[in-house]
């Protein structure tokens, strides 16, 4: 199917109620898809469960179990919220963030306008109230360890707080903003920042907030390989979802899979995986020539 045809859409007796649920424009549609056919295809056929159809029935007792315990299921709604702009990167599209209608009912969104947030504080020292506290800390924590970084705890106090900042806004605003609030960071106080390490991992920060693979590819490979191992567990992971990403992003399904088969008991462990995580997995598995 191709692309809908928004100006009907937008301008026909549904546009009213679309507005009841806070849809305005192509963009408030676009940030509320999870992934089309391709991207599912691959993902359901790594599961252990086989596909349903009416044909060939499948009975699952997870859903009733799952009513039962009045648990949700978030895999799907958790690709939305992932530490990289993961969704947009596979479908090889970008969003409009500045088009979206913010509202507080959905999970993405309310990201989205967190990200604005930061980005208002950081970058134009706005501070409406209307952040959740933890992200007030965590602007105000970062703008102290800046002004103090004089030694080695500072320094990682800092990068701790810098990579936070990171992960909750550069896959939630366009290139424009990332990349202003990567170089409003980077003239901070912290001297000690310009050891190569640290400048390369904002050159890293800057290829996300352009959704550039073949630069996250690069710096990501460079970086993972010579991060020490008692660097955050929370770092190490992100390197390998950087690479495992753009690789997929790029095409190279088998150097995805490799580097995931390298490192990813290294930078996971035992534990689940976060649900970006499986989908990334599945699709370095599912793109490998099929015998």
């Amino acid at each position: 199917m191709g692309e809908p045809d928004w100006p009907a859409l937008f301008d026909s007796p549904i546009t009213a109620e679309l507005a009841k649920v806070d849809i305005h424009s192509p963009a408030d549609i676009k940030v509320r898809e999870v992934a089309g056919r391709d991207i599912l295809a691959d993902y359901l056929h790594s599961q252990s469960v086989p596909i349903n159809s009416d044909y060939y029935p499948f009975v699952d007792l997870h859903a009733g179990q799952a009513r039962f315990a009045r648990t949700n299921a978030e895999m799907f709604s958790s690709w939305l919220i992932a530490p990289l702009p993961v969704l947009e990167m596979l479908k090889n599209e970008q969003l409009e963030f500045d088009a979206i209608t913010k509202t507080g009912y959905l999970s993405r969104l309310v990201h989205i306008e967190a990200a604005d947030w930061l980005y208002d504080f950081i970058v134009d020292s706005i501070a409406e109230d209307k952040q959740s506290e933890e992200g007030r800390l965590l602007a105000t924590w970062l703008r102290e360890a800046a002004a103090y970084c004089e030694d080695d705890l500072d320094l990682n106090r800092w990068f701790t707080y810098v990579q936070d900042l990171m992960v909750a806004s550069l896959p939630y605003m366009g290139p424009d903003k990332g990349n202003q609030l990567i170089d409003a960071i980077d003239r901070s106080q912290c001297e000690t920042q310009q050891f190569p390490l640290i400048v390369r991992w904002f050159d890293l920060y800057r290829a996300v907030a352009n959704r550039d693979a073949a630069a996250m590819a690069t710096i990501g490979k460079e970086l993972i390989e010579i991060m020490p191992m008692d660097a955050p567990g929370a770092h190490r992971g992100y390197l390998l979802d950087v690479l495992v990403l753009a690789q997929i992003a790029e095409g190279r399904f088998e150097a995805a899979n490799t580097n995931w088969q390298r490192y990813g008991s290294k930078m996971y462990g035992d534990g689940p995986l976060p649900g970006y995580m499986q989908l990334l997995r599945a699709l370095a598995e599912g793109g490998l020539p099929k015998d």
